[in-house]
Formats: structure tokens, sequence, C-alpha cells
């Protein structure tokens, strides 16, 4: 690979040659390598020369196709025989990991171990689950048959019992008096009229005297108008912008 900046530096422009020369150097001493480690070994079928087609694969010329770390090498611990696994080999008594002498800087990987562990896996998992199934099952409590059909009005107080621990609170209009022989009626038709299209809350005229006590009012009003839906309100600063929905 050569860069933009090697032909402008003078220490740096002969360094395509370099790496060239490395490439021819090593492909020089991997030919040297096999040849010298393929003239001690002969085929297995016809005991001829073979030549090695791919990463520690090998054919010869009758025909075989074989893998020559498994055929001629053994472990260098104990002397058995090789496996190959999906990314190196391993001894088949020991388990030991062995580099090949029939790959030079190459990495071995082996598809149909890499498939037969997938599958393996995939079924363990299956295995699992069905197990996990079967246990959630027996663990399962029978059913419960009812003699009659629940009347849920027949339970005094369950509604109440349940909007509260629902958050829901259902406040009747007619019974929202606000004091001052003011309602919430009173006070929702009041934003009404004063509301075109959109204002301010704090623009909002107040009904109650009491300006602390209005502020309130008026608020809890546009909370229950908003609720619903007749009003959108909308976080403006230290203000509430009211617009109608």
């Amino acid at each position: 690979m050569k860069y933009q900046w090697q032909d402008s530096h003078p220490l740096l422009s002969g360094i395509n040659k370099v790496e060239e020369a490395i490439c021819c150097l090593k492909e020089n001493v991997k030919r040297f390598y096999f040849a010298a480690l393929l003239s001690r070994y002969h085929c297995p079928s016809c005991g001829e020369r073979f030549n090695l087609t791919g990463p520690s694969q090998a054919g010869c010329v009758c025909g075989l196709a074989f893998d020559p770390t498994i055929e001629f090498q053994k472990c260098q611990y104990c002397g058995n025989s090789l496996l190959k696994k999906v990314f190196h080999y391993a001894c088949s008594s020991c388990g030991r990991i062995n580099p090949s002498q029939f790959l030079f800087d190459e990495k071995v990987f082996d598809p149909e171990y890499f498939r037969e562990s997938m599958r393996l896996s995939r079924e363990k998992e299956r295995q699992q689950n069905a197990e996990l199934r079967e246990m959630l099952r027996i663990s399962r409590s029978d059913s419960f048959p009812l003699m009659e059909e629940i009347d849920l009005n027949n339970l005094p107080g369950l509604e109440d019992d349940l909007n509260q621990l629902s958050g829901i609170c259902k406040i009747p209009e007619d019974q929202f008096e606000i004091g001052n022989a003011l309602s919430f009626e009173d006070y929702r038709r009041h934003i009404i009229n004063l509301l075109d299209s959109e204002m301010m809350f704090n623009s909002i005229a107040p009904l109650n005297p009491e300006e602390r006590r209005d502020k309130v009012y008026r608020f809890a009003t546009l909370i229950i108008m908003e609720h619903d839906r007749d009003i959108n309100l909308y976080q403006m600063g230290n203000d509430i912008l009211v617009s109608k929905a």
C-alpha cells in the first residue's frame, strides 16, 4: 500500500520497495518451508507425492483429498492423534492444543465442526426450554371450580376501594362548592367567557376577593377542564398558557 506522504518524504520514499522485498521474502520462505516439509511425507493411498490445496488441505493425483495435519501429525505431548476444532487442532486424548505443521501463517477453520457445534447448542437450548416449560406446568396451581357466579355488586365498598387503589377520584360537579356561593360551574363559565383562543393564567380575572384562594380555585378548575378536554395547558416559565382544545 502506497501513501501520499511517502513520495514527499525522502527517508520514506523507498518504503514501497521494502514492503515488496518483505512480501517476496515471505513467499520464498513459505515455499521453501513447505517443500522441505512435504518431502518427508507421501500420499497415504498411492504413496506418491502430494500438493497442498489450501490451509492444511492436501490433494493427490490419485484423487485422494485429506487433511495432512490429522493424517501425519501426532500430539506433541502424548503422541496420540489430533482432532480438528473450529480454529485449532487438539489432541484426541489429552485435549491440549497443538499447532499445525502444515500451516504457515494461515488460520484453520472447520465449517463442519462449527455447524455441528451450533446444532448441538440449539438442541441443548430447546431441551432446556422444554424442561423449564414442563417444570412450570407441574408447579402450576390446580384449577379452581366456581360453584356459582360471583356477583361483584354483593361486595359492599368494592368499587370505592378499587377507585382508591387505582388513583381514581370522582368529584360530582354539582357538589364542587368552592365557597362564597361560587362553584366549579361558576369558574368554568367565567373562564370560557374570557377565553377567546388562548390566554395566560395570570390574565384570568379573579372571581373571589381573596386573591390567594381565587388563584387556587382557578388552577383547580383549569386542571378539571383539561381533564375533561375542554382546554389545553402549557407551562410558560412562571405562568401557564391556556388554550382551547
